[in-house]
């Protein structure tokens, strides 16, 4: 072996940190090729130094875990496959994408299970990437950088900060994927700070970071990241009765909470109309006809409905155009604005199942060692509801989903994070299994 094991984990652990942000950065600098090889470069040095390092050490992945993992892989891949039967004239840009994304799976598979190995590591390591990519943003966003040009003049003051009689201008970050995303990323942060400070009061950098993504969710204004985050700080205080039940029925929101916003959204209540934006009505929730629309197109039921439209599935479907004929708007609507409808309409219903069955898996994992003792701690139970944030923010959004790939990415950290930690379990209590036997 060149590189000894205590510098592998640091070389890793260092890359795995600035990861997010180095991921993002090329998209800031699109008229510039050199910079999003250069950034693919360094990953694929680290994927191919481990994969033979993998080989050296002839290690087969033979058993059903691992087996499990690679079809998971493989699945979230598949839908630009699918997506270049479609005939368009935007296949380089499909294939940049497939080979960008698999970068990311690939860096995730072979730099978590070494982070894992090292007791609450992967939690820490997420935590610094998380900060990292939100300073680099507002430290961008100082200089003046823009993403696209233009854009922030026609968005206006935030709304929730015109609450507080504060005057900030809603803008998207220069790395941010989505304002949406962004906001739910930045609630996620300021959420677990506030978290980690409860255990921690002595620590004065929280304050200072809850102070420091506070001002970056109001420059986001993204509503549902901040109802988001004020539900799930109190429901920490009945971790077991709110966070626990609530991990049980997840699937049942995704699937009927979008009626229940469309409600509420829709009503003339005088607390949703302090944040409504200006221009907006009542009348006029674009995401309840995008939801309709969807669902109409996935009960058709033909081979699609099966196999699924691949991304940009609603443009290959033909969702798309028909919702801008039906508002009669020329906007575009990329996302069906719902994760479960999204991943169908992307991966199909048998893409779902297995998807679900992924993150069902996850879920069981993490609800197990967050309500363990002997296994659980503080940090399980933190992780455990910034993932079930993210999952809840899929309820109005196509959260997590590679069309916002910034939350996507932590999404896959994380969820990968949990499944590698409980195979690590299981390889340490062989090995104190088979050393009992011998003793």
């Amino acid at each position: 072996m060149f590189i000894t094991k205590k510098l592998d984990l640091l070389l890793t652990s260092v890359l795995f940190s600035i990861s997010l942000f180095l991921f993002r950065l090329p998209m800031l600098f699109k008229d510039n090729i050199g910079v999003l090889i250069g950034t693919l470069l360094l990953f694929w040095l680290f994927i191919l130094y481990n994969f033979f390092q993998l080989m050296q050490r002839k290690k087969k992945y033979t058993d059903k875990s691992n087996y499990f993992i690679s079809v998971v892989s493989i699945l979230l891949l598949y839908p630009f496959v699918i997506s270049l039967f479609f005939l368009n004239d935007e296949v380089s840009y499909i294939i940049g994408k497939l080979v960008y994304f698999l970068t990311i799976i690939l860096f995730a598979l072979f730099s978590i299970p070494v982070i894992v190995k090292q007791k609450n590591l992967i939690f820490k390591l997420i935590y610094i990437n998380i900060l990292l990519y939100l300073f680099f943003n507002f430290f961008l966003d100082f200089l003046g950088f823009e993403r696209i040009e233009g854009f922030n003049d026609s968005i206006g003051n935030g709304q929730i900060a015109n609450v507080f009689s504060l005057e900030i201008r809603r803008r998207l970050l220069p790395l941010a994927s989505s304002i949406n995303s962004f906001g739910v990323i930045t609630s996620c942060f300021l959420v677990t700070t506030i978290l980690l400070w409860f255990k921690n009061l002595k620590n004065l950098l929280y304050p200072i970071l809850i102070i420091f993504s506070g001002y970056l969710l109001l420059v986001a204004d993204t509503r549902s990241a901040l109802a988001l985050g004020l539900f799930f700080i109190v429901s920490f205080i009945f971790y077991k009765l709110v966070i626990i039940n609530l991990s049980r029925i997840i699937f049942i929101l995704w699937i009927f909470a979008p009626f229940l916003i469309t409600i509420i959204a829709t009503s003339d209540l005088e607390i949703f109309n302090l944040v409504k934006r200006p221009g907006e009505k009542s009348d006029d929730f674009i995401r309840a006809s995008v939801w309709i629309l969807s669902i109409e197109t996935i009960t058709e039921m033909n081979i699609n409905s099966f196999i699924g439209y691949g991304f940009r599935g609603n443009l290959n479907s033909g969702i798309a155009s028909n919702i801008q004929k039906l508002i009669k708007m020329d906007v575009d609507v990329p996302t069906s604005h719902n994760f479960v409808i999204q991943t169908i309409i992307d991966f199909g219903i048998l893409g779902m199942l297995i998807y679900l069955t992924f993150i069902n898996k996850v879920l069981k994992i993490a609800r197990r060692y967050s309500t363990n003792r002997e296994s659980g701690n503080y940090y399980w139970k933190v992780l455990f509801v910034v993932l079930l944030m993210i999952m809840m923010s899929g309820i109005n959004e196509a959260i997590p989903s590679y069309y916002s790939d910034d939350l996507f990415i932590i999404f896959i950290y994380i969820s990968f994070g949990i499944y590698f930690i409980e195979e690590e379990m299981k390889i340490n209590y062989s090995i104190s299994r088979l050393r009992h036997n011998f003793e």
